[in-house]
């Protein structure tokens, strides 16, 4: 195990997408090294430092796509099909009812925070 870094192992057990096996297989070594070593604490956080890291990074592509995907959405609702149209419109309506509930969640989230913080 000593001849494993988590830096190897973790670029090998993402690429084998999470499997032990194809990892071993793709490292040299066999499957129970692996499995070991993928249940220590030290490999965990890595592993969960590379999740959050690739979710920020996906989150921010998403976030800047969104202008985008408005835009697109509102030529939409200028098709000549009625069809369309219909669905632009129904799709942007969600949207802000779904914008508007998370933003009253989020005003009641902080009233909680201040009451117990008062406390």
């Amino acid at each position: 195990m000593s001849k494993l870094n988590n830096e190897q192992l973790l670029t090998a057990y993402v690429s084998s997408g999470f499997n032990l096996s194809e990892t071993a297989k793709a490292l040299g070594v066999c499957r129970q090294t692996v499995a070991k070593k993928v249940q220590t604490p030290e490999f965990q956080e890595q592993l969960s430092e590379y999740r959050n890291t690739l979710f920020r990074s996906s989150s921010q592509e998403l976030l800047e796509a969104t202008t985008k995907a408005s835009r697109t959405l509102v030529k939409l609702l200028s098709s000549e099909n009625e069809n369309v149209r219909l669905q632009s419109a129904v799709k942007i309506l969600n949207l802000s009812a779904d914008f508007t509930t998370i933003d009253d969640l989020q005003q009641e989230l902080n009233s909680l925070k201040e009451i117990i913080n008062e406390e």
